[in-house]
């Protein structure tokens, strides 16, 4: 009688062992149809420890870089824009305030606050005149 509860216990065991198993696996599914760093509940934070964790040495390199490349795994668009120090780079004609260094000279704070406003409002300007334009090739986003 002893053997038979034996082998009854060892085989729930076995049992819940194998649904423990079965949860953990399904639990891992879910985690990688839906990584961390795209869970908008989730703190940024933690997201963004997600997503680097994810990222290999050169991606994390490449993307230092402002004109890094895309990351089609981790959906990540390059938006090949201009990191905008002293002004808008640009093909048309935008305002080139002098170099950063030079500004800071001034202590002037309220002309620098002036000139980051003029860079903010033409960078959007152009932002917003992208997904305006009807020959505009690129992704729109809404």
């Amino acid at each position: 009688m002893k053997a038979n509860q034996f082998a009854h216990g060892a085989r729930r065991a076995a049992l819940l062992l194998t649904l423990l198993a079965l949860g953990a696996t399904n639990l891992q599914a879910q985690t990688a149809d839906k990584p961390l760093y795209l869970d908008y509940t989730q703190p940024v934070e933690t997201r963004v420890k997600d997503l680097i964790s994810r990222m290999t040495l050169e991606e994390k390199a490449q993307y230092l870089n402002h004109v890094g490349p895309e990351i089609p795994r981790f959906a990540i668009k390059s938006d090949k824009w201009n990191q905008a120090l002293h002004g808008v780079v640009w093909t048309r004609p935008t305002t080139m305030f002098p170099v950063s260094i030079a500004l800071a000279a001034t202590w002037n704070t309220k002309l620098i606050h002036q000139e980051a406003t003029v860079i903010s409002d033409e960078a959007r300007a152009i932002y917003n005149g992208w997904h305006t334009d009807p020959n505009f090739q690129g992704e729109k986003r809404v």
